[in-house]
């Protein structure tokens, strides 16, 4: 399960974690799409009108930190046929996933 910190002292939003998908309030992040060559954060946010969105306006309700793509080599060829190694991307592993939640306004 991915690590979990809770700023303030809450209530905190809602949240909930399947493999590699994050809900907070309403809004779904499949950390695994978005994962990148280094880490990368979504943030959420938490509009006046109650209602959670990827984009400000609005304060934090929680920002996800997925950690860089990680490889593996195997033996491999080249496109000509030429002997190498080979870069596979291992799956995210969803316990490096960081949830920061942010106190309720």
């Amino acid at each position: 399960m991915a690590i979990l910190k809770q700023m303030g002292a809450g209530p905190h939003h809602d949240w909930a974690v399947r493999g590699t998908e994050i809900r907070i309030g309403s809004v779904t992040v499949d950390a695994a799409a978005h994962q990148g060559e280094g880490d990368t954060i979504v943030d959420v946010y938490v509009k006046p009108d109650g209602s959670y969105a990827l984009q400000g306006p609005g304060a934090f309700a929680a920002n996800i930190t997925i950690r860089g793509r990680s490889y593996r080599e195997e033996p491999g060829a080249d496109n000509q046929g030429h002997p190498g190694m080979a870069r596979i991307p291992e799956p995210l592993d969803a316990n490096a996933v960081e949830i920061t939640l942010w106190s309720k306004p």
